[in-house]
This record gives C-alpha cells, sequence and structure tokens, in this order.
C-alpha cells in the first residue's frame, strides 16, 4: 500500500510540473526554456549538464551575478546582465560534435577530454581570469589569489598547457561511495565497540560506549569530552575499519532483520566499475596516478596471492610507456575486486533487485530512503557524491515539502562512510579519493564571437568560482567543488548531515586526478578510464561484467583477478601503443 501511494504521489506530481511547464512555455515562449527575453539587458547563454548535481546552483549564482551586474552597461542602450539558462543532457564526446552550433557561452558539464576539446578549437583561451591580469578574485569578495590558487598541482600540471595557457577549469567533484542510514545505525546500534570482548559479538550494548576507532585509527576527541554522545558529531569512530570487519557488520545488520546494501541494478557495472575504481585508489594512494602518468616507482604489483588471499609483492618496478600493463597486476586492483566479492558472497547482504535491469539508479535511492518507513529497512547505498542532491524530490514527497519534518533532506541524517582498508595494516593512513568524472567549465569560443560576449563569459566563469560560490554551490549539492576551498562556519550550519559528513571527508582525504599530459594517455584516453580497467579473460573469453560473473557463478576474486593478467599481456599492450612505446 505505501509502494503505490508512493508511486501515485510521485506520478501526480509530475503531471502537475508538466502542466505548469508548458503553461510556462506557452504563455512565455518556449525557445529559451519558457524565459522571456528583455531587450534592455545583454544576455548571456550558460549552460548546465542535466545530471544528478542540479541546476539550482546555477539559478542562485545567476541571480547573484544578474544584481551584481545590475547597474552596469555591456553594451550601448543596454544596462545590466540577463543569464539564459540551459539543462541539457549530452556530454562529452556528443557535447564536442556539434559544438559548432551550440549557443551557450558558458557551459559546464562532465565527461570532457579536455586536449581533445582543445585540439577541436572549441575552448576560449581563459588564462587572463585564471592566472593573469584580469584574475584578482577580490572583486567578488575574496581576500585576494584567483582561479589557478584554488587548484592543486596536479590539477595546474593537466589544465595549463604547454604554453602555459589554460581553456577550462575544474567543475564539481565526483566520488563513489557508501551512504549509510545514520539514524538507522544509531537506532540499531550497529557500531563496533571499543572493546571488542564484550559479550555482543563486539559491537555497542548502549549508545553512549566507548566506539572503535574506524577506518582513521583515531579516537574522535570530540565525542569523548561529551561523554562519548556521538550524536551530534560527524566522525568514523565505531565504523568498520577493515574490509573483514565491514562483512561482519553485514552479517550483524541482516541478523537484525535489515538489509545492509542496495545499489542500482540497471547500472550495477558502472556502479561497481567506479566503486572499484574508488577502493582501489584508496588503497594506492599516489601510487594510483601512474594509471594515468606511467611514469614512476610502483610498489603494489603484485607477484603472487596464495589459497587465502594472501598477497606477495613484486620488487619495486619503475613503470614507463614501454611496461604499463603491469599495472594491471597492482595490489589495489585485487582488493577491490575482493570487496565485491566479499558483499556479494552470501544475498542477505544486500537487497532483491541489484542486479535487475529494470531497477534503476533513483529507484535504488527510493528504496534506501522510503525503508524508513517500511518493515524491512535498508542501511546502506552505494552510489556517487550526488545522490543525495539527485534524490531532492523523494525527500520532498517524504516531508510534504517541509524541512521541519523528520523525512525532509534537511533532517535525515545519512552520512557518507569513509572506506574500510583492505589490510590491518593500513587502517590510519587516511583516505584516498578519484575524482572520475571530468567535469570542467568552459567558454565556448564558437558563440562568443564579439568582444562583449567574451568579456562577459569570463566575469561568470571568475564569478562561479570565487568563494561566495564554491560555498553556495557547496551547500545546496551537498557536495564540493573540484577546487581548494575552506567552508564558513555559517555555510556549514546551512549543510545536511550528508552534505557536512561528504566535506569532512573530501577536505582530510588525498584526491588523485585521472589526469596526465603523457601522449600515451592522451592520445588513448577512453582506454585508462579506470572503471573500464577490470575486463577479465575467463575460460577464454572476455568478461566485462564482472560483479555479475561473481554473483551469478561465484567465481573467486583470485580468478577474476589473474584473469585480468591474461587478458593484459605485454604482447596486447605493444601491439595497441607502438607509437607511443618505440
Amino acid at each position: 500500500m505505501k509502494k503505490m501511494k508512493r508511486w501515485l504521489g510521485l506520478s501526480l506530481m509530475a503531471v502537475f510540473a508538466f502542466i505548469i511547464s508548458v503553461s510556462s512555455v506557452a504563455c512565455r515562449g518556449g525557445a529559451n526554456g519558457g524565459i522571456k527575453i528583455d531587450p534592455n539587458r545583454t544576455q548571456l547563454y550558460v549552460s548546465s549538464h542535466a545530471g544528478g548535481f542540479g541546476s539550482d546552483w546555477l539559478t542562485a549564482a545567476s541571480a547573484r551575478f544578474e544584481e551584481y551586474y545590475k547597474d552596469t552597461s555591456f553594451e550601448s542602450g543596454k544596462t545590466g546582465v540577463q543569464i539564459i539558462p540551459d539543462t541539457p543532457k549530452t556530454i562529452g564526446t556528443g557535447l564536442l560534435a556539434d559544438i559548432k552550433n551550440n549557443r551557450n557561452n558558458v557551459i559546464f558539464t562532465e565527461s570532457v577530454y579536455y586536449y581533445d576539446y582543445i585540439a577541436a578549437g572549441a575552448m576560449a583561451d581563459i588564462t587572463d581570469i585564471v592566472s593573469g591580469e584580469n584574475s584578482d578574485l577580490t572583486e567578488y569578495g575574496d581576500n585576494g589569489g584567483n582561479i589557478e590558487g584554488k587548484l592543486t598541482e596536479q590539477q595546474i600540471a593537466y589544465y595549463k598547457t604547454s604554453d602555459n595557457k589554460y581553456y577550462g577549469v575544474p567543475h564539481y567533484a565526483a566520488f563513489m561511495g557508501i551512504m549509510y542510514d545514520v539514524d538507522l545505525f544509531d537506532e540499531k546500534m550497529f557500531y563496533f565497540a571499543d572493546n571488542e570482548n564484550n559479550g555482543n559479538d563486539g559491537f555497542i550494548i548502549r549508545a553512549n560506549d566507548k566506539r572503535s576507532a574506524g577506518p582513521d585509527g583515531k579516537y574522535c576527541e570530540v565525542c569523548a569530552a561529551n561523554g562519548y554522545d556521538y550524536s551530534n558529531h560527524v566522525c568514523d569512530d565505531g565504523l568498520p575499519a577493515t574490509y573483514d570487519e565491514f562483512v561482519k557488520l553485514c552479517d550483524y545488520i541482516a541478523g537484525a532483520g535489515v538489509t545492509p546494501l542496495i545499489w542500482s541494478g540497471e547500472n550495477h557495472a558502472d556502479v561497481f566499475g567506479k566503486f572499484m575504481a574508488q577502493l582501489a585508489a584508496d588503497f594506492e594512494g599516489d601510487e594510483y596516478a601512474l594509471n594515468f602518468s606511467f611514469s614512476g616507482e610502483a610498489t603494489h604489483l603484485v607477484d603472487s596471492i596464495d589459497a587465502d588471499g594472501t598477497v606477495h609483492y613484486k620488487p619495486a618496478t619503475q613503470i614507463t610507456n614501454a611496461n604499463g600493463y603491469e599495472l594491471y597486476s597492482s595490489a589495489g586492483r585485487y582488493y577491490a575486486i575482493d570487496f565485491v566479492e566479499k558483499i556479494l558472497s552470501k544475498s542477505t547482504y544486500h537487497h532483491d533487485f541489484v542486479f535487475n535491469v529494470t531497477h534503476s539508479h533513483m529507484d535504488a535511492q527510493d528504496d534506501f530512503l522510503y525503508s524508513k518507513d517500511e518493515d524491512k529497512r535498508i542501511a546502506m547505498l552505494i552510489d556517487g557524491n550526488w545522490w543525495e542532491n539527485e534524490a531532492d524530490s523523494t525527500f520532498a514527497d517524504m516531508s510534504n515539502g517541509n524541512p521541519n519534518d523528520p523525512n525532509s533532506r534537511q533532517s535525515r541524517r545519512i552520512g557518507y562512510m569513509p572506506l574500510p582498508k583492505a589490510t590491518e595494516e593500513q587502517v590510519g593512513e587516511g583516505e584516498t579519493l578519484t575524482d572520475f568524472l571530468y567535469s570542467m567549465g568552459f567558454i565556448n569560443v564558437n558563440s562568443c564571437d564579439t568582444p562583449v560576449k567574451l568579456d562577459l563569459a569570463k566575469k561568470f566563469l571568475k564569478f562561479v568560482n570565487s568563494q561566495q560560490s564554491l560555498e553556495e554551490f557547496t551547500v545546496l549539492t551537498s557536495s564540493p567543488k573540484s577546487l581548494e576551498y575552506e567552508m564558513s562556519d555559517e555555510s556549514l550550519a546551512k549543510m545536511t548531515y550528508f552534505g557536512k559528513s561528504m566535506w569532512n571527508t573530501r577536505e582530510s582525504a588525498n584526491v588523485v586526478y585521472p589526469y596526465s599530459t603523457n601522449s600515451l594517455y592522451l592520445n588513448h584516453q577512453s582506454d585508462f578510464v579506470f572503471q573500464s580497467g577490470f575486463q577479465s579473460k575467463l575460460n577464454n573469453q572476455i568478461v566485462t561484467d564482472i560483479s555479475k560473473k561473481i554473483n551469478d557463478e561465484h567465481i573467486s576474486a583470485k580468478e577474476v583477478f589473474e584473469g585480468i593478467i591474461a587478458y593484459r599481456t605485454a604482447e596486447q599492450w605493444a601491439a595497441n601503443y607502438a607509437s607511443e612505446i618505440n
């Protein structure tokens, strides 16, 4: 009955939204998404990919930008600026293919192979607003500095071309991970106790029991000072520190009559590909970058794996373009598969629909959230950090749009779980994230065919990368931008529990970007999208859907890993990349 009511409510909402949308376009003119052109202002067309991060951030930034320049004349006979937003779904190579016919002046999108766009002459030179003569952000409220100052060394090395020019700026940060229902964890006390011999299988018995140190290996001083009251503070105490502890947690959750995990059945291969890339990056740390640079020393290459899963390493190996195939034998890759095998080892660990191809990522989000009011609750969701923003309408439906309702986005406590470590030895090393969506903001040189348009586009791109805009984006989306900046206490106070949890993780983590200017990488970038690097040769067949194979046939992580090595041979590498390795 609850399920029927839920879908009926969503269907009615969709119908009303459609009617309102059609009426708006009919009354106001549909050529600009229902926005009437103001002939007294200069128009700037801005595109933001219609994905999980949404466009509320663009609406907010546009309103402030229009207000800031409301008395400024950019064209004779006109005063002020009017932002015309666009929210297309086309990204990456599809966007590039038709970029010359795209009227948008500023574009924020993802899956951008930066140097392909540069080679196509699609992007305007924006060096002056990133690091040059017009880059000072003081005018937009920053305490000096510029956009380049908000980039990491790795980002600068990638985005600044060999002739010291910039053509794009990183946009949103995308991380895969495990989201956990903190309210449920607190209610059922799904936390590890500091005293593992407490008679409750090592889980806390009372809410104020001292919890384990968690994956960071450090006890939370704030919670300790509050008498181990963990209710008002975001920390990792009590969460699983290792893969083995995560499995133990799943057993404990299932034993309490709760479903431990859910993810998209329709997109399970993509979810696990990206999730395994995240797990591998966390294990490898800075060495993860070798998968794109092919230059440096690899210390995590696997020599052999015992039947019990014990890994033996090769001596440190210098990686070059010639032997890049050796990286497919990295321990990070093996342990990522091992984690997947562990959570698929029992059907009680996951929802029934996790391999159902009609069960979308938004269905998984809905089931995760709606389970709060259903008999069979769900403890954790594997998804990207954009999930909460993407599920905004579900929160609104559950709370009838009341932010103070216990089911609202503002009230629900969902945490971004710090990744457990593959081995005990890694506990306390800190977390490494990989930002994998190649998201970027740039100026479409084809549509900025006048000095006025180009100048205004540069101003807007600079404006949305100022401190106030970065904080505003983070508050509205519950996700960080892919730049280095701080959040004020005022902004943090406005964020949801999940937003704070995600920000805390990002702030303390090491981030490795899948970037390189190595010709091998640039000429074959799509080959080195890490999540596609788990293809395995099994029974003389190349398997791409690894998670389904493990689930259906119960093959081991060791078999899958050895199949990857069997597929990624020195001979195949030499044949594919001869021009870059000779």
